[in-house]
């Protein structure tokens, strides 16, 4: 067989993994679910799936079933061609015949997993179906959304290969058991929600055995998530920084498609000078200009070389947007700090303390899920919000994607429950004396931070116990009056 074909591709991944450490763990979750098929859906409208990897009993060897490409799938309805009609109902049948009387194992259902309506015709005779969403909520619900190309690269590293699409959500199952098996902490984490409150979940036996966490009071690391870099750290220094913006195949290295722009040096120099030598500065920059890395390029060396002096106090970026904070958290920040050689960058988010888990509300809220009345899928609730807490850096879950509470509408009333917006519900002095508090340890972890992303509601109510500062950077300013005018009314 060529070793270039789907199929070829299959069997070599096939026996690399099975000397992973974690194939003996996947094998015991699969072949405790015999007949079995995980299923792989089809995408950009796609009737019928990629394709689905089938196990018919326990110790059995794996099959591939391929689906082929998504118009070779589903070819599109057309009436004057009734041959190609046929063929798809033929297909269908074939899909059909496969998966009944199986236990599927599919990523999300109808539009979110792109199987249309006609698509899920394919499904009507399965035996049972798990959803690996529910596992995703588990194990990585510090994700932006559901889509099974995210999973894959959160988990694998890599985002999914063309010649493996038959496959990709086998080849995830496989990351999770072998993660599961080196024992990280989120991992651990979501085997302590599901054995808590849905201890009979077939996904336990895809994780840990035991949480065993020595410190349940260790939450995800605080700070951006900054990769390690080749690149010399670059000093506070206006030509050194311009000579980092102006060079393409350096900046290409962090910043696909990275192009040098002459407005976004000048706005550089703007920044450098004002963090340099005081004072206020107001500045617009065209659409298209690269504001964020403008100033970004400036304040990071600025920041550094502060804390190398000893100098505590954090440069704060206040932005009005959610949109605009998550692309600097998530990807302007890391990409810009590896650019200019300094991985070792403390930046953090902070945001109002309704944002953030109260531990004290939090194990009032969980001990409701005790209840051996609650249905299964409420149960799944109860583990989920236990996840959030413990996975979601520093427990923030007023950020959480819609696609959680379409899953899991209790979710949205039992977070809820479990945040303090007010004083009378966790003073300061009461979270401060809760060392799991996970709004205590991120109000901890901002006195060591370089760099803060704020808002600019909590901008202008910053509380007395917080870091002080002296520089900001006030992104989207043209909405700061309108926020001031809602603060201060």
């Amino acid at each position: 067989m060529d070793s270039s074909s789907p199929h070829g591709v299959w069997l070599k991944r096939l026996e690399a993994w099975q000397s992973d450490p974690g194939y003996s763990r996947l094998r015991a979750f699969l072949d405790s679910l015999c007949p079995l098929a995980i299923v792989t859906p089809g995408s950009g409208g796609a009737d019928l799936p990629r394709g689905a990897v089938l196990l018919d009993e326990p110790d059995s060897e794996l099959h591939l079933l391929r689906g082929g490409s998504e118009s070779a799938a589903a070819p599109p309805a057309d009436p004057s061609d009734p041959f190609g009609e046929i063929e798809r109902q033929a297909t269908e049948r074939a899909w059909l015949d496969s998966l009944a009387g199986r236990t599927v194992i599919l990523h999300g259902g109808g539009a979110e997993s792109g199987v249309s309506s006609r698509g899920e015709i394919v499904f009507s005779e399965v035996g049972s179906v798990l959803d690996t969403r529910d596992l995703m909520m588990l194990t990585h619900p510090d994700t932006l959304d559901h889509k099974l190309e995210v999973w894959h690269e959160v988990v694998l590293g890599r985002g999914p290969a063309p010649e493996e699409s038959a496959f990709w959500l086998f080849s995830i199952l496989m990351g999770v058991a072998n993660a599961s098996d080196e024992g990280g902490p989120r991992y651990r984490y979501a085997q302590e929600a599901l054995e808590r409150f849905s201890e009979d979940s077939p996904w336990l036996t895809l994780l840990p055995a035991t949480s065993s966490l020595e410190d349940r009071g260790a939450f995800a690391q605080q700070t951006v998530q900054i990769q390690s870099t080749d690149e010399e750290p670059v000093p506070f220094d206006l030509e050194s920084i311009a000579e980092v913006l102006a060079d393409e195949e350096r900046g290409a290295r962090y910043f696909p498609g990275y192009r040098a722009r002459p407005e976004q040096i000048t706005l550089m120099r703007s920044f450098f000078e004002n963090l340099a030598g005081g004072g206020s500065l107001l500045i617009e920059g065209g659409t298209g200009v690269g504001k964020s890395l403008a100033y970004l390029a400036a304040a990071i060396p600025f920041a550094m070389a502060r804390a190398e002096a000893g100098e505590r106090e954090p440069v704060v970026i206040s932005t009005r947007t959610k949109l605009l904070q998550d692309q600097l958290l998530e990807k302007d920040i890391a990409a810009a700090a590896r650019m200019l050689g300094h991985s070792h960058l403390k930046a953090l988010s902070i945001k109002g303390r309704a944002n953030y888990v109260c531990e004290r509300r939090l194990q009032d809220t969980l001990a409701a899920g005790s209840d051996l009345n609650l249905l299964a899928e409420d149960r799944m609730s109860y583990s989920s919000l236990l996840a959030c807490a413990r996975i979601r850096p520093g427990g923030e879950v007023g950020s959480l994607p819609g696609p959680f509470f379409r899953r899991r509408p209790l979710l949205r009333e039992l977070i809820e429950g479990s945040v303090a917006r007010r004083a009378e519900q966790c003073s300061r002095e009461q979270c401060g004396h809760e060392r799991r508090c996970p709004f205590g340890q991120r109000r901890q972890a901002l006195g060591k931070a370089d760099l803060i992303v704020a808002n600019h509601d909590l901008l202008l109510r910053w509380p007395p116990d917080y870091p002080r500062f002296e520089h900001v950077i006030v992104d989207e300013a043209h909405e700061l009056a309108g926020v001031a005018d809602e603060v201060y009314a």
